[in-house]
């Protein structure tokens, strides 16, 4: 379908001048948006419903239908005068990424009664492919810098009575407490720039764990009720929510709020698509390696990795991804086959759909703020970004058996360590990440949340790497303790030799754990956390158990690739990508290589003992459409991207 094409996003939060969109739509681009707004749709009251505004959406649908595109609806937060008036609460706090108090039970009404005049209006429109619910959103803000609304304060409570269903002793045995009523129970933290400050969290785990799960469960009803109100109208209307970078995937509590709220989004219906991490956007961890790489591939691999394999098999969209700069270097193109690797890594790792800002400037070559400007900027960003879109569009089927093939290794993410604040857990999680990249098929993360939810979410996992933390529930450390009793290998990544006698010592509220309950892990693998490279090479001795089709082995001198046995089966700073790909009855193996460093790398690739129906020699590179002889070493620049089909030769 069209809406699933990734494609060109010319964006601006009001009216487009059709001159940047034809220009635009010349270089492919599949779709457009349109802003909604409680103030652009009831401007004077709650009962009178702007005709002119559907009328400019009809016509701007009407236009794109003509032009073989589409077009999304995403709302934004402005308020009406009238209504901050009737409701005070309204428009005094930041919450959800917007500047409207999402705990005012009056603004689920208002936007129920905005979504189903508008989308009554249009759903009937074939232009319009979707909706976005929210812009820049995230999870943990629900106050202002320095004050915490009343009825936010009121919905504290009302959460909490409902969490521990009015038992009072069960609040204050778990927070060593001694509260006379739920009222008197404070919310903790406070405000700091629109963002909860790390270091105004509870010191005692308890609140701080119930805080975060409190302040997603309010976005998640707050959203929740909009796409209701698109579905009484449409069950197969399709929503999604523009998640904003901030703070989720970084070492602070506040990222792990957001993570627990990605997690919880992923069991509601409509909501099929989200943002994730910007390509060229470095993550904010101690990253080791950083200067040798030729682009920042790693938030972008970890954002769409998460996504892919904790979202039940949903569409992954990022709605801004932004693999050129739009801020002062908006006039300038970036390094040649920058766009091009960045976009690659962007879809092998799971992303679906992407929507890219274009920038326009005036005639002088100066940028202005808008897009309403009478040229497109970086001509050769966008045509790099054109055309490598269309080589993946071109290929589709194989990039899909690319990005969906086998993730037998899994890595374990603990959202409650990282609400608590146990930062080396992250550091250590961000180190397994980075090593297991290069070591061939791909990640699965799996969270403390999953383990939670569902019994069987270790089955895929052929090895379990553990990054030490002190936190787990009881369904945490009850999964573990299966899965290493069905024979599966678990692999503790620890700060420190002494770590181990911490290991899930705690619960995730902070209460101690007994040593039988935990006995096992003394028979789990342990491993020192150190720069990636070096942990990758003494994790191989462990990860035997893992079978790889495709072997990617380094012929580089000081770049070997060697595990602790000596034997050369990883080419450091490429991704080897593979799958085996069937169609129409013929097999053949994809393999994708991507060098991310800032220097060649040549590679051998080496096929499973059953090659000898396969032959390397007549692959075909089919990102060039060429034929190469993968039998002999690769030899592969930085940021060059091969797409390699190794037919099977019939007998």
């Amino acid at each position: 379908p069209r809406w699933l094409r990734p494609g060109l996003l010319e964006y601006y939060f009001g009216f487009i001048t059709d001159n940047v969109t034809e220009q635009a739509v010349r270089l492919g681009h599949d779709s457009d948006e349109l802003s909604i707004s409680i103030a652009s749709v009831m401007p004077t009251n709650d009962t009178y419903i702007n005709s002119t505004l559907l009328a400019y959406l009809k016509s701007r649908l009407d236009y794109f239908a003509g032009q073989g595109l589409s077009l999304s609806i995403f709302t934004n937060c402005n308020l009406p005068a009238w209504a901050v008036q009737k409701y005070p609460d309204l428009g005094l706090y930041m919450a959800g990424g917007c500047k409207q108090n999402i705990d005012v039970p009056e603004l689920g009404a208002l936007w129920n009664t905005t979504l189903k005049a508008v989308y009554g209006y249009l759903h009937k429109h074939p232009g319009l492919h979707s909706f976005r619910l929210g812009n820049e959103v995230w999870f943990t803000v629900y106050g202002n810098k320095t004050v915490i609304p009343p009825v936010t304060v009121d919905s504290w409570h009302q959460w909490l009575r409902q969490k521990y269903s009015d038992n009072l002793t069960s609040l204050n045995s778990l927070y060593t407490s001694h509260y006379k009523t739920f009222e008197a129970v404070p919310m903790p933290g406070h405000m700091y720039a629109g963002s909860l400050h790390p270091i105004n969290m509870p010191k005692h785990i308890a609140p701080g764990r119930d805080l975060a799960l409190f302040l997603h469960h309010r976005s998640n009803n707050y959203y929740s009720n909009m796409i209701s109100a698109l579905k009484s109208i449409n069950s197969t209307v399709r929503t999604h929510i523009k998640f904003v970078n901030k703070g989720s995937f970084s070492a602070w509590p506040y990222g792990g709020i957001d993570r627990m709220a990605m997690n919880d989004m992923t069991s509601w219906v409509g909501c099929d698509t989200r943002i994730m991490p910007y390509p060229v956007q470095q993550i904010s961890t101690p990253n080791r390696n950083h200067l040798q790489y030729a682009l920042d591939w790693l938030p972008a691999a970890l954002g769409y990795t998460f996504m892919r394999t904790t979202t039940g098999g949903k569409v992954v969209v990022d709605q801004e991804i932004h693999p050129i700069s739009t801020s002062s270097a908006r006039n300038d193109s970036i390094a040649f086959g920058h766009v091009t690797a960045a976009m690659w890594v962007a879809h092998l790792h799971g992303l679906s759909m992407n929507l890219i800002w274009v920038w326009a400037r005036d005639a002088d070559g100066s940028a202005p703020g808008g897009l309403d400007s009478s040229l497109l900027t970086m001509p050769q960003t966008l045509n790099d970004y054109a055309r490598t879109m269309a080589y993946i569009n071109a290929i589709s089927p194989q990039v899909h058996a690319l990005a969906n093939a086998e993730r037998p290794v899994c890595l374990f993410l603990s959202q409650t360590s990282q609400v608590n604040g146990e930062k080396d857990f992250f550091y250590k999680f961000v180190d397994a990440f980075e090593a297991l990249a290069f070591f061939g098929p791909q990640t699965t993360i799996v969270t403390d949340y999953m383990l939670d939810h569902n019994e069987s979410a270790l089955q895929p996992c052929s090895v379990l790497l553990v990054p030490g933390t002190v936190y787990a529930s009881d369904a945490v450390i009850t999964s573990m303790d299966k899965y290493q009793q069905s024979h599966h290998p678990i692999i503790f990544i620890l700060t420190s030799p002494d770590e181990e006698k911490g290991l899930f010592l705690l619960t995730e509220y902070g209460q101690p754990r007994t040593e039988p309950e935990i006995e096992w892990i003394r028979e789990a693998s342990k491993v020192l956390d150190k720069q990636p490279k070096l942990l990758l090479e003494d994790l191989m001795p462990l990860l035997t158990s893992v079978k790889r089709t495709v072997q990617c082995a380094s012929l580089d001198e000081g770049n070997t690739g060697r595990d602790a046995v000596g034997s050369l089966s990883f080419t450091w700073g490429l991704l080897c990508r593979y799958a085996i790909y069937e169609d129409n009855g013929n097999s053949s193996i994809l393999v994708t290589l991507v060098n991310t460093l800032t220097v060649p790398v040549t590679t051998q690739i080496k096929l499973p003992e059953s090659a000898g129906s396969l032959s390397p020699a007549l692959a075909k590179n089919l990102y060039m459409n060429q034929t190469v002889d993968a039998s002999q070493p690769l030899h592969i620049n930085p940021l060059d991207t091969m797409v390699l089909s190794v037919p099977q030769i019939r007998k």
